[in-house]
């Protein structure tokens, strides 16, 4: 039975748009559907209002078969729509279709952001080109926004449509949740052969969209370029003189964000990790400036509202390109306290926790089933420690039954002397120690709590590290949540218990434990926010920020100014009014390129 899924809005959008070749196509397919109801074609349909775009792509070609078939019969039939000319056959149509298909395409580019849309058009059109080598790879410079991930989905359905083959991956968690690949290895293995599938694979690959591109260190970019240029070779000869083997790269992130996590490295160790400091590819790219803050970025404010918000965006950026006022203490070579407008400040008080968790999550215990509260609101701290303690303190505060989900915690077989570290290390000790992105050995949890993956389960599923879920039923092996963040918001998931190892431990033995992946997340750390969006956020600074990118980290998760706090205690050394801001400038000018331009207005026409 033939069937098409059209609702009363798209009928009427169908009727004043006539002149449109694509809602011409689909009012002959009204016709189609009345004069052969006993067909078992079948057309489906979405709620997107643009045009043929309503018909899913990969049945355009089965589509045209069939109207091959039935414009004999129609040609001559007087209820046929006049408009539609078809005595001109079915190659109007079929060359209609080509038309509509290309008009769609460039149409759904457009409605994004204009210098989004350019970006991607000026992309293409190299790919297009050069046929996908020798063609100057596009790094892309972003501000501290949601704009990267937008462009960079933009980016593949432009390409996808025309046949082309695209591979996205991410340097982080959350940013792989916004692209259909996934998250690359921590330490990326180039041991391709050249004569494999992948290699094959590769060679036909038109672009590449590496996100979060910051985020990892140079030596692996520059591992994928000397594996890409081998594997290309083949193929293409002059791929070995060309950077990435001649594709096309793009590079997304944002140097003002946090960087590459070295442990104990110094900061001229950490400024030379990262990728504007690879010689080898830095200087083949082409950097491209985003300027509208997406999280930011309201049409619908005007007036005194829309100058305010311009100005918060300003302060934004110049705090994370480390332009606004700052003075150094005693004793300090460089100047990084900047001070924090009194509006944003919470009042110092002595139950200093009670004050930031009643700011953030007012009435919390009556709010138990209100997941847009949970998941719009967080309080940010620098060390898990601090996480721990507001975690708990609002834990308490929520109604319901404490469950302690305890670990099973054990030194692996694969280490040396075995016995030996077993008889010094007993399991009750193992339980007390604490690990960097490992859950601790007791875990307290509530049903209605927030909580944050700390490991890749499921990406399909959008269970991914960053991931934000709410509990819903606990056991002692399964955990019950739903999903509030990322593309498969409620849905339904189930979390075991998975084994855990750190991959950076001090200790003589390799330690493994055994628990859910997951911490509570009423508060996280900055680090463990970087891609996170927030309404509301507090951050929690009883000590000072102590790398680069923190501090504008925390102001840049929020969608308002009205939604930002602070809470400033510096303990008597001074002022609480101010706070230190930590940036390598070094890292956001490279050969003279300032990668911090202000944003233009942020009003509709733009």
């Amino acid at each position: 039975m033939m069937a098409f899924t059209v609702n009363k809005e798209q009928k009427n959008y169908i009727g004043e748009n006539k002149h449109r070749t694509d809602i011409v196509i689909i009012d002959f397919w009204h016709y189609i559907l009345k004069k052969y109801s006993s067909s078992n074609f079948v057309i489906s349909g979405s709620e997107v209002r643009s045009g043929w775009s309503w018909i899913c792509w990969h049945e355009v070609t089965e589509a045209v078969a069939f109207l091959r078939e039935a414009t004999d019969e129609a040609e001559h039939d007087l209820d046929c729509p006049s408009y539609l000319g078809l005595t001109k056959g079915l190659s109007t149509i079929e060359c209609n279709l080509e038309q509509t298909r290309k008009h769609n395409d460039l149409d759904m580019f457009n409605c994004r952001e204009t210098q989004n849309g350019s970006t991607c058009a000026t992309m293409f059109d190299a790919n297009i080109q050069n046929n996908g080598f020798g063609w100057t790879r596009i790094p892309f410079g972003s501000l501290p926004t949601r704009s990267n991930k937008f462009t960079c989905c933009d980016k593949q359905t432009f390409v996808n449509p025309h046949g082309k083959i695209v591979l996205s991956i991410a340097s982080s968690g959350i940013a792989s949740l916004l692209l259909p690949g996934g998250p690359i290895d921590e330490y990326p293995c180039c041991s391709i052969d050249v004569g494999s599938d992948l290699a094959e694979l590769i060679n036909i690959l038109e672009l590449i969209i590496w996100d979060e591109a910051p985020l990892q260190h140079r030596y692996a970019f520059e591992a994928v370029d000397r594996t890409l240029r081998d594997v290309c070779r083949r193929n293409v000869p002059v791929a070995e003189q060309q950077v990435f083997g001649g594709k096309v790269v793009v590079l997304g992130g944002d140097f003002r964000q946090i960087l590459l996590v070295i442990p104990s490295a110094p900061r001229s160790e950490i400024v030379a990790s990262v990728i504007n400091k690879s010689s080898t590819i830095w200087d083949a790219c082409k950097v491209f400036i985003l300027t509208t803050n997406m999280r930011l970025h309201d049409p619908a404010i005007e007036g005194d509202d829309l100058i305010q918000m311009e100005q918060f965006n300003n302060w934004i950026l110049d705090m994370g390109a480390g332009r606004l006022p700052a003075i150094a203490l005693e004793g300090e070579d460089e100047a990084t306290w900047i001070t924090i407008p009194d509006d944003l400040l919470i009042p110092i008080v002595d139950d200093l926790i009670e004050a930031v968790v009643s700011n953030i999550f007012p009435d919390i215990s009556n709010r138990l089933h209100d997941i847009s509260c949970l998941k719009e609101r967080c309080i940010l701290c620098l060390t898990n420690d601090d996480v721990d303690m507001i975690n708990s303190h609002v834990l308490t505060k929520m109604l319901g039954e404490m469950h302690e989900l305890l670990s099973a915690d054990e030194i692996c077989a694969s280490t040396d002397n075995l016995e030996e570290m077993q008889i010094m290390y007993s399991c009750e000790f193992l339980n007390t120690l604490r690990f960097s992105g490992i859950p601790n050995h007791k875990l307290e949890l509530k049903v209605g709590a927030p909580i944050i993956l700390l490991r890749n389960i499921n990406l399909q599923k959008g269970l991914c590290n960053g991931t934000r879920l709410v509990v819903t039923q606990i056991s002692r092996r399964v955990i019950e949540a739903v999903i509030i963040t990322s593309t498969h918001v409620a849905e339904k998931s189930f979390i075991e218990r998975i084994d855990m190892t750190p991959t950076d431990t001090s200790w003589p033995f390799t330690f493994k434990r055994r628990q859910f992946p997951i911490k509570v997340c009423f508060a996280m750390t900055i680090n463990k926010s970087q891609g996170q969006t927030f309404n509301h956020v507090c951050a929690y600074l009883v000590k000072p920020v102590f790398t680069h990118g923190q501090l504008y980290v925390t102001a840049s998760r929020v969608t308002s100014r009205t939604g930002l706090r602070f809470y400033v205690d510096n303990g008597g050394k001074c002022d609480n009014n101010i706070s230190s801001n930590v940036v390598y400038k070094v890292t956001i000018r490279k050969n003279g390129l300032q990668l911090s331009f202000c944003p233009r207005p942020m009003t509709e026409h733009n």
